[in-house]
C-alpha cells in the first residue's frame, strides 16, 4: 500500500514537472507563448465579467538584430536572459503579474486588475531599469534599451486579439518615435508616457489629449447625420 502511494506520488510529481517544462521558455525561465495565450484568454474573460480592467504590455529590445551582428549571438543570448530577469523582477506579487517570452526578443506582461495609469508606472520602472543595467560578457560592458506598448481591456477593447494588436501598435509607435520609451494605447491615441505624470495626473492628461483630438475631428455633414438618424430609428423599431 505504501509502495503504491509512493509510486503514485512519483508519477504525479513527474507529470507536474513535464507540464511546467511544457509552458516554460528554457532560455529565460519565463512562461512561453502557449501559456501566454491561455492566461490572456482567462484574464480577459475575468476582466469582462468583473468590469475591472487588465493591461497587456508588449516589450521589444531595441535594435537587437544590430546588437547580434555587432557582438554575436552568444552575447545576444546573455542579453535576452538579463532583460528577462529585469522584467521578471518588476512584477507586483500582490497583483499576480505574469511574464512571458512571446518570441525572439519580444516579451509580454499581463497585469490583472490594473488601470493603464497603474500599468504605466510598472512598465516605466522596467524600461528605466533596463536602460541602467549593464550586462557583463567576456569582459565587455554591454547595454541595451527596450520599447514597450501597453493596452487595456474594457476601455480599449474586449477582444483578445485586439488587446494584443493595440499593444503592438503602441510598441510600433515607440519605434517610430525614437525607441527606449513606453507608450499607452488610449482610445486610439498612442501616447508616450511621461514618468513625471502618475495616477490622476496621468489620467487627466490622457483624457484631455483625447478630448482635444476628438474636438479637432471633422464634423459630419447633414447627409451623414441623416443616415445615422435613420439607422438609429431602425434599431429602435427592431428593439
Amino acid at each position: 500500500m505504501l509502495v503504491s502511494l509512493a509510486d503514485q506520488a512519483a508519477v504525479n510529481l513527474n507529470k507536474t514537472r513535464l507540464y511546467s517544462a511544457s509552458i516554460t521558455d528554457r532560455m529565460t525561465d519565463m512562461f512561453n507563448t502557449r501559456h501566454f495565450e491561455m492566461v490572456l484568454h482567462d484574464e480577459m474573460e475575468k476582466s469582462i465579467q468583473t468590469g475591472k480592467p487588465m493591461c497587456l504590455a508588449v516589450s521589444d529590445i531595441d535594435k537587437f538584430k544590430k546588437f547580434n551582428d555587432t557582438y554575436g549571438h552568444k552575447a545576444g543570448d546573455e542579453v535576452l536572459k538579463e532583460v528577462a530577469r529585469v522584467f521578471t523582477s518588476c512584477r507586483r506579487p500582490d497583483k499576480n503579474d505574469t511574464v512571458y517570452r512571446y518570441g525572439g526578443e519580444e516579451y509580454c506582461m499581463i497585469l490583472p486588475d490594473t488601470t493603464p495609469e497603474e500599468a504605466a508606472v510598472v512598465i516605466e520602472n522596467y524600461r528605466r531599469k533596463v536602460e541602467e543595467h549593464v550586462v557583463m560578457y567576456e569582459g565587455k560592458e554591454l547595454k541595451v534599451t527596450v520599447s514597450v506598448g501597453v493596452s487595456a481591456s474594457i476601455s480599449d477593447t474586449s477582444l483578445i486579439k485586439e488587446i494584443f494588436v493595440k499593444a503592438d501598435e503602441a510598441l510600433y509607435a515607440c519605434k517610430e518615435g525614437g525607441r527606449n520609451q513606453v507608450r499607452l494605447f488610449y482610445r486610439g491615441l498612442k501616447r508616450r508616457h511621461d514618468p513625471n505624470l502618475q495616477g490622476d495626473a496621468l489620467k487627466q492628461a490622457l483624457q484631455a489629449e483625447w478630448t482635444a483630438l476628438a474636438a479637432a475631428a471633422p464634423v459630419e455633414g447633414p447627409a451623414e447625420k441623416k443616415d445615422e438618424t435613420a439607422a438609429e430609428a431602425e434599431i429602435k423599431a427592431a428593439a
